[in-house]
């Protein structure tokens, strides 16, 4: 089909993109919420048993959830 089967020029950045969009960024925004998380309850112990932080978090996560997957679908 394809002449040339070595990833460059346009079709590299292409594959740079989906590459970010379905990989690379779900696995930075994972990191990125876990760590705050988890920084947020070491500065301040008494949130783990907080509800509002709980539902606060749950909220997050579900947002977190959606936008990911709209980024994979995306690449």
């Amino acid at each position: 089909m394809f002449k040339n089967q070595n990833i460059s020029g346009v079709a590299g950045w292409l594959a740079l993109l989906i590459v970010a969009l379905a990989i690379l960024g779900p696995l930075q925004g994972y990191g990125s919420l876990i760590n705050e998380f988890d920084r947020a309850i070491d500065q301040y112990p008494q949130l783990a048993s907080n509800v509002p932080w709980q539902n606060y978090r749950k909220i997050s996560w579900a947002i977190f959830f959606v936008s990911m997957g709209l980024s994979v679908i995306a690449g």
